[in-house]
């Protein structure tokens, strides 16, 4: 009796040390949420809005999701002195974050908006908790004096107050015509003289200003048995009735760009309330993200406005931009699906979706590049055959 009873004490003993033994190797900072905050866009300055405008990448290593609390933003001047402090929390925070709580985030991207004030550096603290209520804070600290850059304009640059307005990308090149030479091509109004003069997407912003090129809303919508088709007007249709959506911009800077550079090509989203198409560039191995819609070139007053405000995105590859486009384009809200293609003969490629508006199709042939599904809410990409015409889009002169 005395024996078991010793072999049973043994046997708990070497239980409980297993027990420990195992307890001991489990790695409880994966239980945290590890919150990396980086800048993924250097700050521009709108002087329009005397602010400073800059994307910062919120990347969780952990898969656990937080919630922010409190940003916490401390100034310092060029002596390295500071100058000032704000706490934004509360219902405050949803004008940072209209969505504050990330569940298994990945990566997340959103810009932000600082009053341009004698600062030289700002820290900021992002604070709050993880799902398991551990606290988290991140820190980041974003230079503002260092991201002035002098604008370089070339000695032989046909018109430098293109360049100084616009201020694009260095890798988009320079202006190649004169105003006087634009204008002429506005007075033509010849699709195919423009393609054949223009090059630049800069020299394509001038024709569009001068000849201030102007939007309206929707598109051309084609029935063909369960789908209904989205079309918009070809780049040289467009282009003769000075006017377009969406859809017919992104298709002029096609018809007028391509061949101007390696690959110019289209993005296409959709969202629960709609779907929007622009343009990305390919030159020297970046990526150029332009919409052109953003510029609003029928207002001198909104153009002004908007040229400094909107910044042409530079990628590395096209894979790394859904997170920006789900930011820039917020006011969509649930972006749902993202592609890239070069389109056919006549633009972008038609669309359509399905009577659950979960699936947007392609014409059987069209090749694209997904970018993003949220296929796990049953969002996708499909293929399926276009039976019938295309339409002819009218020029009322």
């Amino acid at each position: 009796m005395r024996r078991k009873l010793l072999l049973s004490f043994y046997s708990l003993v070497f239980a409980l040390t297993s027990f420990l033994l195992n307890f001991n190797y489990v790695d409880s900072s994966a239980n945290s949420a590890n919150l990396q905050i980086t800048c993924d866009q250097d700050p521009v300055y709108a002087d329009s809005q005397n602010k400073w405008y800059f994307n910062l990448a919120f990347q969780e290593q952990n898969g656990v999701g937080f919630t922010i609390q409190e940003i916490l933003w401390i100034y310092y001047n060029d002596q390295q002195i500071e100058v000032g402090t704000k706490s934004i929390a509360g219902s405050e925070l949803s004008n940072y974050f209209p969505k504050t709580h990330f569940e298994g985030m990945d990566k997340y991207i959103r810009r932000f908006g600082l009053p341009r004030q004698s600062i030289a550096f700002a820290d900021l603290f992002f604070n709050g908790i993880d799902v398991n209520n551990n606290p988290i804070s991140s820190k980041i600290r974003i230079n503002f004096s260092q991201t002035i850059k002098e604008l370089v304009i070339p000695i032989d640059c046909p018109n430098p107050e293109a360049v100084e307005f616009f201020n694009l990308p260095p890798g988009l090149g320079v202006p190649k015509l004169t105003k006087e030479e634009v204008q002429l091509l506005v007075d033509q109004r010849n699709p195919e003289k423009i393609r054949e003069s223009i090059s630049t997407v800069y020299d394509l912003l001038q024709y569009l200003t001068l000849a201030k090129f102007g939007s309206y809303s929707g598109d051309t919508k084609v029935n063909r048995g369960a789908y209904t088709w989205h079309f918009n007007r070809p780049g040289d249709n467009a282009l003769l009735v000075n006017k377009g959506n969406c859809g017919a911009y992104a298709n002029v800077l096609k018809y007028v760009l391509e061949g101007d550079y390696e690959e110019v090509g289209f993005i296409n989203y959709w969202a629960d309330i709609g779907g929007h198409n622009f343009n990305y560039i390919k030159t020297n191995q970046k990526y150029y993200i332009i919409d052109l819609v953003q510029y609003g070139f029928e207002d001198d007053i909104k153009l002004q406005r908007r040229a400094k405000q909107y910044v042409i995105v530079e990628l590395d590859s096209l894979n790394d931009y859904p997170g920006k486009c789900i930011e820039f384009y917020r006011k969509d809200k649930d972006i749902k699906l993202i592609a890239a293609s070069k389109g056919d003969e006549f633009g972008h490629y038609p669309m359509a979706r399905s009577s659950n508006r979960k699936i947007c199709y392609y014409p059987e042939g069209a090749v694209i590049t997904p970018l993003f599904e949220a296929k796990k809410q049953g969002y996708k990409f499909g293929f399926t055959k276009f039976k019938g015409k295309r339409p002819i889009f009218k020029i009322n002169k």
